[in-house]
């Protein structure tokens, strides 16, 4: 990126960058860019995310597990997260024992209905992710987001993109 070359200490930039090459799927590229950030602010809670995001679509699944559980937060988006990592990586019990606390937990406080939904996609469980990606309101990033890849080829996936009107 030429802005990059011309300003290659712009937080805003290498940022950005990164989670563009995120979204292009070049996770190498995102990876180098999030941890050159990194070392610029190496508490950055945000950027530790989007590291671990990235290294759960390289199959990394240690270091994403490490990275999640490096926040300092341990919020739903860390727990759903985590029980996505664990599903693919394998471990279908934790992976499991989270999306139950992530069920319990929802029927007294808000849970977006698409962390939940990301789960099931994970556990390989179709079904159940289009049952909780019906209750989801408008979700941004559907299109362009790696979680969903699983399911993109599925007609369900083309149906919920033309319910929330974005072309396919």
């Amino acid at each position: 990126m030429i802005a990059q070359h011309l300003d290659p200490l712009s937080e805003d930039l290498n940022i950005f960058a990164a989670r563009s090459f995120y979204f292009a799927r070049r996770y190498d590229e995102a990876i180098e860019a999030y941890l050159i950030e990194l070392e610029f602010e190496p508490d950055n809670i945000n950027l530790k995310w989007w590291l671990a995001c990235t290294y759960v679509q390289k199959e990394l699944y240690d270091k994403a597990i490490d990275e999640f559980l490096s926040r300092k937060v341990k919020s739903p988006e860390t727990n759903w997260a985590l029980a996505y990592t664990y599903a693919i990586a394998g471990d279908k019990n934790k992976a499991n024992d989270i999306l139950n606390f992530l069920l319990e937990k929802s029927k007294s406080t808000y849970i977006p209905p698409k962390y939940i939904a990301q789960v099931y996609i994970a556990l390989g469980n179709k079904d159940k992710a289009f049952e909780w990606l019906d209750k989801s309101d408008f979700i941004l990033s559907i299109k362009v987001d790696p979680w969903f890849d699983p399911i993109r080829n599925d007609p369900r996936f083309h149906t919920l993109l033309k319910e929330m009107n974005l072309p396919e």
